[in-house]
């Protein structure tokens, strides 16, 4: 997400899982894209971070463990990120219209079939793909949002993680990762995995934020996508590498663009602002403004990356 406004209930979290960074030695498994063991510290601010001498990947370290992530990744991790009682079909309406780009880009590339979406959140990706003409299906560890999932596409969300799942004999023509490899524990694993899913001819369409944006090395520490729960953080070099030594030939790499709408932003402020006033003014926006107005789309902000890979055989 591009407008992140911790909760109090994340910052605390977040507050311990940099105590038990804090101080730890860097040494520790070799770097996931290089190979490489030699990592130095990569913001002062953060403590946690450390960044592989080699190739540059960072990453946080030591990881938290799963009672802090499960702090985190409650049910109110969804509405930090503007879905918010009042606003949910202006919510929607930005996510439904955020998937159907992603899936126009990706039936440029792969015929119409079978879908995987992992991390599929609140399941709008999920029915921008049914409306389309996909067989879908979705895997998503957060009960709470696999059950709000149910209401737009129901019955089409598996409950738990990717590093879980069986794919048994199932295989698919597209997997779409959007915003979800950067949350978890071994992409590279996970990666491998999801190339072994698919049909030959399938492919990969995958979103996450990029630490090389011009607007990461502006905002330097105070970037808002670095936070304990982002475990990775890649550029566009080690994005695709990761990607290619999964098994996967890259097809095209982008920036990713990110629409918001008023209901959207006032969301956020509403649920996650420490001022009373901007959370009473996020408020009067959501109750008064026309609902046309609310849900009317935002310029696009391309602040992420988008890679689309096809699988290759090996």
């Amino acid at each position: 997400m591009a407008i992140v406004v911790a909760s109090e209930k994340q910052e605390a979290s977040r507050g311990a899982a940099e105590n038990q960074a804090a101080g730890t030695p860097y040494g520790c498994l070799p770097c996931i894209v290089c190979h490489g063991r030699d990592a130095r510290a990569a913001l002062p601010a953060h403590p946690w971070l450390v960044k592989c001498d080699t190739c540059g990947l960072m990453r946080v370290h030591p990881a938290p463990n799963d009672d802090l992530l499960a702090e985190i990744y409650d049910e109110d991790y969804f509405r930090t990120f503007g879905y918010a009682e009042g606003a949910e079909q202006a919510y929607r309406a930005i996510r439904a219209q955020s998937a159907g780009r992603l899936l126009s880009l990706a039936e440029r590339h792969f015929a119409v079939g079978q879908l995987l979406d992992v991390g599929s959140g609140l399941g709008d990706l999920l029915a921008e793909a049914m409306r389309r003409g996909w067989h879908a299906m979705g895997v998503e560890p957060n009960a709470w949002a696999a059950n709000q999932a149910d209401g737009v596409a129901p019955g089409a969300t598996d409950v738990g993680g990717i590093e879980d799942f069986s794919f048994g004999e199932m295989r698919f023509d597209l997997v779409t990762c959007v915003d979800v490899i950067e949350h978890l524990k071994r992409p590279d694993e996970a990666l491998r995995s999801l190339h072994s899913s698919l049909r030959p001819g399938g492919g990969l369409v995958m979103t996450t934020p990029n630490v090389g944006s011009v607007l990461a090395r502006v905002l330097g520490a105070h970037w808002p996508h670095y936070h304990i729960d982002h475990l990775w953080y890649f550029n566009r070099a080690t994005l695709t590498a990761l990607v290619e030594q999964a098994g996967f030939e890259v097809l095209d790499w982008r920036p990713a663009p990110k629409i918001f709408n008023i209901a959207y932003v006032a969301g956020i402020f509403r649920q996650n602002a420490k001022a009373a006033w901007v959370r009473r003014a996020a408020d009067g926006c959501l109750r008064h403004l026309p609902a046309p107005l609310l849900a009317r789309p935002l310029p696009a902000i391309p602040e992420g990356q988008l890679i689309v890979a096809g699988r290759r055989e090996c």
